[in-house]
């Protein structure tokens, strides 16, 4: 059996494979994508590192560096907790009192950094002799915050654990908002009691229900987008409420653009003050206060709108559009 040295880059020569930190000795591994795991190799570590005694049961490097990453996120939960609760400016301004708190207002941050290091390091490319021992692809990772994961598990346990969080109702609406958006399901999930089975339950169930109603308005947006209604505006009457007569260049504005609801309209304030910025300040604010008491109106009252709205047939044709 022989003993196999990776090859180490001139920058590296004094690194941990596994975390970056200062190697002071090796371990030596089996790999079963170098010479079917015959040989060992020899690999640099930290003391730390070597301490967890992983390698003796890993089956790859790949598979050990994951697990010795999950241990050193465990390890440095505490240090890596000061950057989810603090920014340097808040714990440089803090007002501390005491030794052992004046001790953290100014090595905190650097521990925090250390640690954030440590997780986030990526360990150079294997080879030996040059030749490398597998094919090299881009790593999977998951973030959360700047902290970059091997694994979803590992980001998993050390969310749940540094927020204080139910484990299976973080998985839960992490499979809702995807692991690119870690940061919205963490702050969403601290909302709800944590030891309220129930509230979560509720929290989850109103959750997803959001999320149709964002699905199904993203989907007739692109409806709208796509539909050309071309409404004159030769066949929109002007319309009074309260003594406030809606512009028939607003209602024609909002037929054509499918504003059927208040959650469009809103989409489309924006638009609407570009499109009438002709007008001024003062009588574009008015247009659109108009087309707002108007729509108010319509959707508030179905008698008012089926009996006294002039406008009733080309409403239901521009709804139309969109429930087919």
């Amino acid at each position: 059996m022989d003993l196999l040295d990776i090859d180490i880059p001139f920058d590296c020569r004094f690194k941990c494979w596994f975390c970056g930190e200062n190697s002071h000795t090796n371990i030596e591994v089996r790999d079963q994508e170098v010479k079917g795991g015959l040989d060992m190799i020899s690999i640099p570590t930290c003391d730390e590192c070597q301490s967890y005694g992983c390698h003796p049961l890993a089956s790859s490097l790949e598979e050990l560096k994951q697990t010795i990453k999950d241990k050193i996120i465990i390890r440095s939960s505490k240090e890596l907790s000061i950057g989810s609760n603090w920014t340097e400016k808040e714990l440089n301004e803090s007002d501390f009192t005491g030794n052992a708190f004046e001790g953290f207002k100014k090595s905190g941050w650097e521990m925090f950094l250390i640690a954030k290091e440590r997780v986030n390091f990526k360990a150079w490319d294997l080879c030996i002799d040059g030749i490398p021992v597998r094919e090299i692809l881009p790593e999977e990772t998951f973030e959360f915050d700047g902290l970059a994961f091997s694994n979803f598990t590992g980001m998993l346990n050390y969310l749940s654990k540094t927020f204080f969080l139910n484990k299976n109702f973080l998985n839960r609406v992490l499979t809702l908002y995807g692991n690119d958006r870690a940061i919205e399901a963490v702050k969403f999930c601290r909302l709800v009691p944590n030891e309220s089975e129930s509230q979560r339950e509720q929290a989850f169930d109103d959750l997803v229900e959001s999320f149709r109603e964002k699905e199904a308005l993203v989907l007739r947006n692109k409806k709208r987008d796509a539909l050309e209604l071309n409404i004159s505006i030769d066949s929109i009457m002007p319309v009074s409420i309260r003594k406030n007569t809606i512009p028939v260049l607003s209602i024609h504005w909002a037929m054509n653009n499918g504003v059927i609801d208040f959650e469009t309209l809103d989409m489309l304030e924006d638009k609407f003050f570009e499109t009438f910025s002709f007008e001024g300040d003062k009588k574009v604010f008015q247009m659109f206060n108009a087309l707002e008491i108007y729509m108010d109106k319509r959707l508030s009252s179905p008698v008012w709108r089926e009996t006294k709205d002039p406008n009733v047939t080309l409403w239901k044709y521009v709804e139309s559009q969109f429930n087919n």
